[in-house]
């Protein structure tokens, strides 16, 4: 992925160089400024090559804008007042340091281009109409610089925006899962409370029903374990049942019609565990109505 990208940027740049390189010599001699002398040739040939190099590395931008620069003076003094430049690959130099350069660089970059375009509006006119000096050096130094400058910032501000929003994503879902774990820790220890519960209840009915067995079925304790024992019966098939909790602690749903739903069902859950003990033989009295 990442070459595939870097691959695309290398062609959108040969593309811009050469656009650039298509458009400044198009100009060149469509003004009827074609090269007649070795100074006009060699500038021509310079122009090619610094519109060219706009395809190159982003730390050299800032000498490929001064080049520009200096190559409208040249071409005022070799092609004439008359000399359309070089305006494609100024401005378009001019973006790229705005964009990728940063501190001082950045900033003796503009200057000198600035600088550049002024006195070659100078060498080409003198100070006939000296307003438009100014007004070329913000059109072709100045503002190109400023929208590179103001599009980078503007990537970093947004880029900054994404991973603050990333951040706090992340944050919230580390919150909901570490709620997560302590709630299941407080599941955890209900239901390590409701199995030691059970298993005390279990024991002592299994004594009381051993001393049933035995012939003590008058004793007034052992009726009220009998009696607690319908309650441990009830509770276990409670909303908070150990299953229950199980899935809870897993992650799982409950199942179906566990909860209020299964209210109404509470005597025929009673009566279940009397009748499965009915048929492994020995006698067991019960004192509630059948549903």
């Amino acid at each position: 992925m990442q070459l595939s990208v870097r691959g695309t940027l290398a062609r959108q740049s040969l593309l811009v160089s050469g656009l650039c390189v298509a458009a400044d010599v198009g100009f060149v001699f469509v003004a009827d400024c074609a090269p007649s002398t070795a100074a006009q040739t060699v500038t021509l040939a310079v122009l090619i090559g610094a519109d060219l190099c706009l395809a190159g590395p982003a730390r050299l931008s800032g000498f490929v804008a001064v080049a520009q620069g200096l190559i409208r003076m040249l071409g005022v003094l070799t092609f004439g007042p008359t000399a359309s430049g070089n305006t494609a690959g100024l401005m378009i130099a001019g973006y790229r340091a705005g964009a990728w350069l940063r501190g001082t660089p950045a900033w003796l970059t503009m200057a000198l281009t600035t600088v550049a375009i002024g006195l070659s509006r100078y060498v080409a006119n003198g100070f006939n109409n000296w307003p438009i000096i100014p007004l070329m050096m913000a059109e072709s130094g100045l503002l190109p610089w400023l929208v590179g400058r103001y599009t980078t910032t503007r990537r970093a501000y947004l880029a900054e925006l994404e991973q603050r929003a990333e951040q706090e994503r992340r944050d919230a879902k580390e919150a909901v899962s570490k709620a997560v774990v302590e709630e299941r820790a407080s599941i955890a220890r209900d239901l390590h409370d409701v199995i030691a519960h059970h298993v005390s209840a279990i024991n002592v009915h299994a004594g009381a029903a051993r001393l049933i067995m035995a012939g003590d079925q008058q004793n007034a304790k052992i009726g009220g374990f009998r009696d607690d024992g319908w309650e441990s019966e009830k509770s276990l098939g409670h909303g908070r049942a150990p299953g229950t909790l199980l899935d809870l602690l897993k992650g799982r749903p409950a199942p179906p019609g566990v909860g209020p739903a299964r209210a109404s069902t509470k005597n025929r859950r009673a009566v279940r565990p009397v009748c499965a003990r009915r048929g492994c033989g020995p006698p067991l009295e019960t004192n509630r109505p059948a549903p």
